[in-house]
């Protein structure tokens, strides 16, 4: 998936699955104070909240971006909701 791709569908609320690695991932959303926050989590592991686009594709875990992840897998293998 082209990061102009990814950031259309952050930037319209979806919310994502993945697989990277044999591990999976998942981006969502909530509004805790009235502002929205990207959270982006290995499934039943550690989240991450960020409030933007550039810092979700910048956390790392594994010692790989978020961008990078989502860059190297096709868009049919990312579920979009």
């Amino acid at each position: 998936m082209t990061k102009q791709k990814f950031q259309e569908l952050i930037d319209g609320g979806r919310e994502i699955e993945f697989e990277y690695s044999g591990k999976r991932f998942s981006i969502t959303y909530y509004e805790p104070n009235g502002s929205l926050v990207i959270s982006f989590c290995e499934f039943y592991k550690e989240i991450t909240d960020v409030e933007t686009f550039e810092q979700l594709c910048n956390i790392e875990r594994y010692g790989v971006k978020v961008i990078d992840m989502v860059e190297s897998i096709s868009d049919d293998d990312i579920d979009v909701f």
